[in-house]
């Protein structure tokens, strides 16, 4: 029914903290950890690769080098892409252009050691854009308005203890993972700001969470396996046939790409993608 995982190709070779693919799946964004110094045994920054798809193919696009250490990065409409850095405390928000070119558009700070970011669907307010704050127990909330960007009203918000990823679904709903409390929370979300429980799985430890295009399929990733899971009315999670699977290092983050049916799983030994097939 859904992926058994057979490998499509593989990027790098470092550990990749987050992996996205764009809105229309032309793009496909990766963020590779800092190495560290071998005299000073501190880590450099980062850095941000795009890629192009052409079919199967993968063809360099462009990279940036960044600060810092733990990135998550998320693919917003209008080709932007927002970044969180655990050290800086902030979340950045970059232009894409179509052959993979960035440009920075504006910094913000968040709370305390962003682990994940995410783009919602337009809701009362704007445009969700939301960022999971590990330390705090917090999602901080921006509002998206073609392309300007602001902290909404009401932020931050108040959710599952550690929460380490969170991924909006088109229909509005919010998925929110903690490996602290080996816990998957789903909220409705009506308007930017306020959240609204839905549902709950309770996987081994989960660090990344992501939605379908559709919204039908949610993946959830532990140390070693990728599940998934159907999403029913009012958010409800089944798991489905064909997971868990287990990808070549351990999981660090997961992207669906609708348009070519791929599911991209960013691990501690390169980007591995895989095809899948919708119900």
């Amino acid at each position: 029914m859904y992926p058994k995982g057979f490998a499509l190709g593989a990027l790098g070779s470092g550990t990749i903290d987050s992996v996205a693919y764009s809105r229309d799946g032309a793009l496909l964004a990766e963020v590779e950890e800092p190495v560290v110094r071998p005299i000073k045994g501190e880590p450099t920054g980062g850095v941000l690769h795009i890629y192009r798809i052409s079919g199967n193919k993968l063809l360099k696009g462009s990279c940036r080098t960044l600060p810092g250490y733990g990135y998550h990065i998320a693919f917003g409409p209008a080709g932007r892409l927002a970044l969180t850095n655990a050290r800086e405390k902030t979340l950045t928000i970059y232009s894409v252009g179509a052959a993979g070119k960035t440009h920075q558009i504006s910094v913000f700070a968040t709370g305390n050691h962003p682990d994940a970011v995410a783009f919602g669907p337009t809701l009362s307010g704007g445009q969700a854009l939301a960022v999971a704050n590990g330390v705090d127990n917090t999602i901080s909330m921006f509002t998206d308005s073609s392309g300007f960007v602001a902290p909404a009203a009401g932020s931050p918000v108040t959710t599952i203890a550690g929460p380490s990823s969170l991924a909006f679904s088109p229909t509005g709903l919010l998925s929110v993972a903690s490996s602290d409390a080996n816990q998957i929370d789903v909220y409705s979300v009506s308007f930017v700001g306020a959240l609204n429980g839905a549902g709950a799985a309770h996987p081994d430890m989960p660090q990344t969470v992501a939605f379908s295009t559709t919204g039908k399929l949610l993946g959830s990733a532990d140390y070693s396996d990728v599940s998934l899971f159907a999403v029913g009315t009012g958010g409800l999670l089944a798991p489905v046939s064909g997971s868990p699977f287990s990808p070549k290092g351990a999981p660090n983050s997961i992207a669906f790409n609708h348009h070519h049916f791929l599911l991209a799983v960013g691990t501690t030994r390169g980007t591995a993608m895989y095809s899948y097939t919708p119900s």
